[in-house]
Protein backbone atom coordinates (compact mmCIF):
# COMPACT_ATOMS: atom_id res chain seq x y z
CA UNK A 1 0.00 0.00 0.00
CA UNK A 2 2.96 2.36 0.91
CA UNK A 3 4.47 1.82 -2.73
CA UNK A 4 1.06 2.63 -4.69
CA UNK A 5 0.54 5.96 -2.25
CA UNK A 6 4.08 7.30 -2.68
CA UNK A 7 3.86 6.60 -6.46
CA UNK A 8 0.78 7.95 -6.84
CA UNK A 9 1.41 11.20 -5.55
CA UNK A 10 5.06 11.50 -7.20
CA UNK A 11 3.92 10.04 -10.66
CA UNK A 12 0.02 10.51 -11.12
CA UNK A 13 -0.19 13.78 -8.49
CA UNK A 14 3.38 14.76 -9.28
CA UNK A 15 3.91 16.02 -5.86
CA UNK A 16 7.40 15.07 -5.50
CA UNK A 17 7.69 17.37 -2.15
CA UNK A 18 4.66 15.22 -0.57
CA UNK A 19 5.98 11.75 -1.67
CA UNK A 20 9.36 12.71 -0.56
CA UNK A 21 7.70 13.28 3.09
CA UNK A 22 5.99 9.78 3.53
CA UNK A 23 9.78 8.41 2.65
CA UNK A 24 11.14 10.71 5.38
CA UNK A 25 8.41 9.56 7.85
CA UNK A 26 8.70 5.89 6.88
CA UNK A 27 12.65 6.36 7.58
CA UNK A 28 12.14 8.54 10.92
CA UNK A 29 9.68 5.79 12.77
CA UNK A 30 10.77 2.40 10.88
CA UNK A 31 8.00 0.34 11.11
CA UNK A 32 7.96 -3.59 11.24
CA UNK A 33 11.07 -5.96 11.49
CA UNK A 34 14.31 -4.05 11.87
CA UNK A 35 15.37 -3.11 7.71
CA UNK A 36 12.28 -3.57 6.32
CA UNK A 37 10.82 -0.38 6.07
CA UNK A 38 14.63 1.22 4.52
CA UNK A 39 13.85 -1.64 2.00
CA UNK A 40 10.64 -0.60 1.67
CA UNK A 41 11.71 3.21 1.04
CA UNK A 42 14.30 2.21 -1.36
CA UNK A 43 11.56 0.21 -3.65
CA UNK A 44 9.86 3.18 -3.43
CA UNK A 45 12.74 5.87 -4.92
CA UNK A 46 13.48 2.99 -7.45
CA UNK A 47 9.70 2.92 -8.16
CA UNK A 48 9.33 6.76 -8.77
CA UNK A 49 11.93 7.09 -10.33
CA UNK A 50 15.06 10.17 -10.07
CA UNK A 51 12.57 13.12 -10.26
CA UNK A 52 9.88 11.74 -8.02
CA UNK A 53 11.33 13.17 -4.79
CA UNK A 54 13.42 16.11 -4.19
CA UNK A 55 16.93 15.59 -4.60
CA UNK A 56 17.48 16.41 -0.26
CA UNK A 57 15.12 13.33 0.05
CA UNK A 58 16.64 11.16 -2.42
CA UNK A 59 20.05 11.60 -0.87
CA UNK A 60 18.84 10.73 2.97
CA UNK A 61 17.49 7.98 1.58
CA UNK A 62 20.38 6.65 -0.79
CA UNK A 63 22.11 6.94 2.68
CA UNK A 64 20.11 4.83 4.76
CA UNK A 65 20.79 2.23 2.08
CA UNK A 66 24.07 2.39 2.09
CA UNK A 67 24.31 2.25 6.47
CA UNK A 68 21.93 -0.43 6.15
CA UNK A 69 23.91 -2.52 3.68
CA UNK A 70 26.55 -1.81 5.84
CA UNK A 71 25.06 -3.07 9.13
CA UNK A 72 25.94 -6.43 11.00
CA UNK A 73 22.71 -6.26 13.12
CA UNK A 74 20.27 -6.51 9.86
CA UNK A 75 19.49 -10.09 8.76
CA UNK A 76 22.46 -10.75 5.73
CA UNK A 77 18.49 -10.52 3.30
CA UNK A 78 18.04 -7.54 3.99
CA UNK A 79 21.53 -5.91 3.95
CA UNK A 80 21.91 -7.52 0.23
CA UNK A 81 17.90 -6.17 -0.94
CA UNK A 82 19.52 -2.47 0.32
CA UNK A 83 22.41 -3.14 -1.38
CA UNK A 84 20.83 -4.72 -4.75
CA UNK A 85 18.36 -1.07 -4.64
CA UNK A 86 21.43 1.09 -4.18
CA UNK A 87 23.42 -0.60 -7.21
CA UNK A 88 19.75 -0.02 -9.20
CA UNK A 89 19.68 3.46 -8.35
CA UNK A 90 23.08 3.99 -9.84
CA UNK A 91 24.58 4.34 -6.69
CA UNK A 92 28.09 3.29 -7.01
CA UNK A 93 31.28 3.20 -4.55
CA UNK A 94 33.31 6.43 -4.95
CA UNK A 95 36.78 4.07 -4.86
CA UNK A 96 35.30 0.94 -6.75
CA UNK A 97 38.39 1.44 -9.61
CA UNK A 98 40.68 1.59 -6.50
CA UNK A 99 43.97 -0.19 -5.93
CA UNK A 100 45.56 -0.26 -2.98
CA UNK A 101 48.98 -0.50 -2.57
CA UNK A 102 50.77 -3.33 -0.48
CA UNK A 103 54.33 -3.16 0.39
CA UNK A 104 55.67 -6.51 -0.72
CA UNK A 105 59.40 -5.37 -1.76
CA UNK A 106 61.55 -7.14 1.14
CA UNK A 107 58.96 -10.48 0.66
CA UNK A 108 58.42 -10.38 -3.30
CA UNK A 109 61.25 -8.01 -4.46
CA UNK A 110 58.85 -5.31 -5.98
CA UNK A 111 55.86 -3.71 -4.78
CA UNK A 112 52.52 -3.69 -6.50
CA UNK A 113 48.67 -2.16 -6.40
CA UNK A 114 45.47 -4.92 -5.85
CA UNK A 115 42.20 -4.06 -6.48
CA UNK A 116 40.56 -2.88 -3.51
CA UNK A 117 37.58 -5.07 -4.79
CA UNK A 118 36.73 -8.12 -7.47
CA UNK A 119 36.14 -6.76 -10.44
CA UNK A 120 32.43 -5.79 -10.61
CA UNK A 121 29.29 -6.00 -13.43
CA UNK A 122 29.50 -2.19 -14.67
CA UNK A 123 33.79 -2.37 -14.83
CA UNK A 124 33.41 -5.31 -16.92
CA UNK A 125 30.80 -3.56 -18.94
CA UNK A 126 33.00 -0.92 -20.14
CA UNK A 127 35.32 -3.71 -21.41
CA UNK A 128 31.96 -5.28 -23.18
CA UNK A 129 31.12 -1.99 -24.42
CA UNK A 130 34.82 -1.15 -25.84
CA UNK A 131 34.20 -4.16 -28.32
CA UNK A 132 35.42 -6.29 -25.28
CA UNK A 133 34.38 -9.70 -27.28
CA UNK A 134 35.64 -8.95 -30.67
CA UNK A 135 37.56 -11.88 -31.92
CA UNK A 136 40.23 -10.00 -33.60
CA UNK A 137 40.92 -7.84 -30.27
CA UNK A 138 44.50 -7.75 -29.73
CA UNK A 139 43.63 -9.22 -26.35
CA UNK A 140 42.43 -12.20 -27.88
CA UNK A 141 45.07 -15.77 -28.21
CA UNK A 142 43.93 -17.68 -30.46
CA UNK A 143 43.77 -20.54 -28.01
CA UNK A 144 41.98 -18.99 -25.87
CA UNK A 145 38.99 -18.22 -28.28
CA UNK A 146 39.38 -21.68 -29.34
CA UNK A 147 39.18 -22.88 -25.46
CA UNK A 148 35.87 -21.00 -25.14
CA UNK A 149 34.27 -21.90 -28.18
CA UNK A 150 34.51 -25.47 -26.95
CA UNK A 151 33.37 -24.50 -24.25
CA UNK A 152 30.16 -23.00 -25.48
CA UNK A 153 29.98 -25.86 -27.54
CA UNK A 154 29.67 -28.27 -24.23
CA UNK A 155 27.51 -26.04 -21.90
CA UNK A 156 25.52 -23.60 -23.89
CA UNK A 157 24.61 -22.81 -27.58
CA UNK A 158 28.07 -23.21 -29.43
CA UNK A 159 28.46 -19.25 -30.20
CA UNK A 160 31.24 -17.06 -29.26
CA UNK A 161 30.02 -15.10 -26.42
CA UNK A 162 29.34 -11.34 -26.39
CA UNK A 163 29.55 -11.23 -22.73
CA UNK A 164 29.93 -13.03 -19.26
CA UNK A 165 27.81 -16.07 -19.05
CA UNK A 166 25.47 -14.93 -16.39
CA UNK A 167 25.25 -11.55 -18.06
CA UNK A 168 21.26 -11.79 -18.20
CA UNK A 169 20.71 -13.28 -14.97
CA UNK A 170 19.12 -11.17 -12.46
CA UNK A 171 20.98 -12.39 -9.39
CA UNK A 172 24.20 -11.98 -10.36
CA UNK A 173 23.96 -8.87 -12.90
CA UNK A 174 23.68 -5.49 -11.24
CA UNK A 175 25.84 -3.33 -11.24
CA UNK A 176 28.25 -3.53 -7.99
CA UNK A 177 28.20 -7.48 -7.51
CA UNK A 178 31.24 -9.45 -8.94
CA UNK A 179 31.16 -10.08 -12.34
CA UNK A 180 30.86 -13.59 -12.60
CA UNK A 181 30.89 -16.54 -15.39
CA UNK A 182 33.74 -15.40 -16.94
CA UNK A 183 36.90 -17.61 -17.45
CA UNK A 184 40.44 -17.29 -16.91
CA UNK A 185 41.03 -16.52 -20.63
CA UNK A 186 38.20 -13.52 -20.13
CA UNK A 187 39.80 -12.54 -16.89
CA UNK A 188 43.16 -11.80 -19.18
CA UNK A 189 41.86 -10.35 -21.65
CA UNK A 190 40.31 -7.40 -19.65
CA UNK A 191 43.35 -7.35 -17.94
CA UNK A 192 44.83 -6.48 -21.48
CA UNK A 193 42.34 -4.11 -22.47
CA UNK A 194 42.31 -2.57 -18.62
CA UNK A 195 46.40 -2.47 -19.02
CA UNK A 196 45.66 0.21 -22.69
CA UNK A 197 43.09 2.09 -20.98
CA UNK A 198 45.00 2.75 -17.64
CA UNK A 199 48.32 3.90 -19.94
CA UNK A 200 46.39 6.00 -22.22
CA UNK A 201 44.44 7.97 -18.88
CA UNK A 202 47.70 8.40 -17.35
CA UNK A 203 46.87 6.03 -14.32
CA UNK A 204 49.86 3.49 -14.36
CA UNK A 205 52.85 3.97 -16.11
CA UNK A 206 54.30 2.30 -19.58
CA UNK A 207 56.50 0.48 -17.33
CA UNK A 208 53.37 -0.64 -15.51
CA UNK A 209 50.99 -3.16 -16.69
CA UNK A 210 47.69 -4.87 -15.02
CA UNK A 211 46.96 -8.81 -14.58
CA UNK A 212 45.57 -11.31 -12.37
CA UNK A 213 46.98 -11.78 -9.09
CA UNK A 214 49.70 -14.31 -7.97
CA UNK A 215 48.68 -16.50 -4.75
CA UNK A 216 51.81 -15.10 -3.48
CA UNK A 217 50.80 -11.16 -4.22
CA UNK A 218 46.84 -12.32 -3.38
CA UNK A 219 48.01 -13.91 -0.15
CA UNK A 220 50.33 -10.42 0.75
CA UNK A 221 47.11 -8.75 0.57
CA UNK A 222 45.05 -10.59 2.51
CA UNK A 223 47.85 -10.67 6.07
CA UNK A 224 46.19 -10.08 8.84
CA UNK A 225 47.07 -7.13 11.36
CA UNK A 226 50.57 -7.48 12.47
CA UNK A 227 49.63 -7.47 15.97
CA UNK A 228 47.28 -10.32 15.05
CA UNK A 229 48.42 -13.04 17.87
CA UNK A 230 48.60 -15.26 14.85
CA UNK A 231 50.61 -13.45 13.15
CA UNK A 232 53.43 -12.25 15.02
CA UNK A 233 54.23 -9.67 12.71
CA UNK A 234 55.16 -12.18 10.28
CA UNK A 235 54.90 -12.17 6.10
CA UNK A 236 54.84 -15.78 4.92
CA UNK A 237 51.98 -18.03 4.19
CA UNK A 238 52.13 -19.73 7.25
CA UNK A 239 50.90 -17.09 9.40
CA UNK A 240 47.67 -16.66 7.25
CA UNK A 241 46.74 -19.92 6.11
CA UNK A 242 43.95 -20.44 8.63
CA UNK A 243 42.82 -17.21 9.61
CA UNK A 244 40.57 -14.78 7.41
CA UNK A 245 41.74 -11.26 5.69
CA UNK A 246 40.26 -9.14 9.21
CA UNK A 247 43.24 -11.38 10.97
CA UNK A 248 40.80 -14.33 13.43
CA UNK A 249 40.62 -17.58 12.51
CA UNK A 250 36.94 -17.10 14.21
CA UNK A 251 34.84 -16.78 11.12
CA UNK A 252 32.23 -14.34 11.29
CA UNK A 253 29.08 -14.14 9.04
CA UNK A 254 29.00 -10.59 9.50
CA UNK A 255 32.34 -9.95 7.57
CA UNK A 256 31.68 -12.35 4.34
CA UNK A 257 29.38 -13.50 2.35
CA UNK A 258 29.28 -17.66 2.51
CA UNK A 259 27.03 -20.41 2.73
CA UNK A 260 26.05 -19.47 6.17
CA UNK A 261 24.18 -16.42 5.33
CA UNK A 262 22.22 -18.73 2.83
CA UNK A 263 21.81 -15.62 0.28
CA UNK A 264 22.69 -18.25 -2.64
CA UNK A 265 24.21 -15.44 -4.67
CA UNK A 266 26.95 -12.45 -4.78
CA UNK A 267 26.45 -9.50 -3.34
CA UNK A 268 27.96 -5.77 -4.02
CA UNK A 269 31.24 -5.88 -3.38
CA UNK A 270 31.16 -2.89 -1.09
CA UNK A 271 28.85 -5.03 1.63
CA UNK A 272 30.89 -5.84 3.77
CA UNK A 273 33.49 -3.45 5.18
CA UNK A 274 34.18 -5.24 8.34
CA UNK A 275 35.82 -8.06 6.26
CA UNK A 276 38.82 -5.88 4.82
CA UNK A 277 42.32 -6.77 5.33
CA UNK A 278 44.67 -5.17 6.87
CA UNK A 279 45.90 -3.12 4.03
CA UNK A 280 42.32 -2.17 3.13
CA UNK A 281 41.46 -5.12 0.53
CA UNK A 282 38.07 -5.91 0.64
CA UNK A 283 35.95 -9.44 0.02
CA UNK A 284 38.82 -11.48 0.08
CA UNK A 285 36.73 -14.14 1.90
CA UNK A 286 33.41 -15.39 0.25
CA UNK A 287 31.21 -14.30 -2.37
CA UNK A 288 33.03 -15.13 -5.79
CA UNK A 289 36.14 -17.29 -6.07
CA UNK A 290 39.12 -14.98 -7.95
CA UNK A 291 41.10 -16.57 -10.55
CA UNK A 292 45.10 -16.05 -10.12
CA UNK A 293 48.02 -16.05 -12.62
CA UNK A 294 49.36 -19.45 -11.15
CA UNK A 295 48.77 -22.87 -12.40
CA UNK A 296 49.00 -25.68 -10.39
CA UNK A 297 50.63 -28.80 -10.86
CA UNK A 298 47.31 -30.41 -12.79
CA UNK A 299 48.11 -27.72 -15.04
CA UNK A 300 44.77 -25.45 -13.84
CA UNK A 301 45.10 -22.21 -12.92
CA UNK A 302 44.31 -21.75 -8.98
CA UNK A 303 41.21 -19.92 -7.70
CA UNK A 304 41.60 -18.02 -3.96
CA UNK A 305 39.06 -17.00 -1.53
CA UNK A 306 36.00 -18.88 -1.92
CA UNK A 307 32.70 -18.08 -2.82
CA UNK A 308 29.04 -17.90 -1.48
CA UNK A 309 28.47 -21.53 -2.39
CA UNK A 310 31.27 -22.13 -0.06
CA UNK A 311 31.10 -22.72 3.76
CA UNK A 312 33.74 -20.69 6.20
CA UNK A 313 35.84 -23.23 6.42
CA UNK A 314 36.57 -22.85 2.52
CA UNK A 315 37.13 -19.60 2.92
CA UNK A 316 40.35 -18.73 4.75
CA UNK A 317 42.85 -17.04 3.09
CA UNK A 318 44.94 -20.55 1.98
CA UNK A 319 41.62 -21.71 0.65
CA UNK A 320 42.42 -22.44 -3.16
CA UNK A 321 40.85 -24.64 -6.09
CA UNK A 322 42.29 -25.45 -9.62
CA UNK A 323 40.41 -25.30 -12.17
CA UNK A 324 39.78 -26.00 -16.52
CA UNK A 325 40.86 -22.20 -17.22
CA UNK A 326 37.69 -22.26 -19.83
CA UNK A 327 35.45 -22.82 -16.57
CA UNK A 328 32.34 -19.93 -16.76
CA UNK A 329 31.28 -20.78 -13.44
CA UNK A 330 28.07 -18.71 -11.66
CA UNK A 331 30.55 -18.28 -8.21
CA UNK A 332 34.12 -17.27 -9.94
CA UNK A 333 35.17 -13.56 -10.88
CA UNK A 334 38.47 -12.06 -10.72
CA UNK A 335 40.59 -8.75 -9.04
CA UNK A 336 43.79 -7.73 -10.73
CA UNK A 337 46.97 -6.22 -10.14
CA UNK A 338 49.06 -3.39 -11.24
CA UNK A 339 52.91 -4.48 -11.23
CA UNK A 340 56.43 -3.43 -12.97
CA UNK A 341 56.11 -4.81 -16.55
CA UNK A 342 59.73 -6.70 -15.13
CA UNK A 343 57.66 -8.99 -12.77
CA UNK A 344 54.60 -9.72 -15.58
Amino acid sequence: MSLLAIGHLAVVQRRDGAAGDVLGKLLERRPGPPGEAVALVGEALLDVGATGVPAARRAQVLAALRAQMQDRAIPPRLRLAAGILLADLGDLPPDLDAFVPIAAAAQLGYDFRIGKYPVSNIQFRRFVAAGGYGQKQPWWKQKAIDEIMDFQKRFADGAWPDGPRYWDNDRFNHATQPVVGVSWYEALAYCKWLTGELRQKGKIGQDEEVRLPREAEWMRAALPPSNSPRSGGRADRAAVDDLYPWGSADFDPARANTEESDLKQTTPVQMYPEGASAAGVWDLAGNVWEWSADWNEDKYPWLKGGGFWDNSKNTVTSSRVGSDPDFRNFNGGFRVVVVPISHG
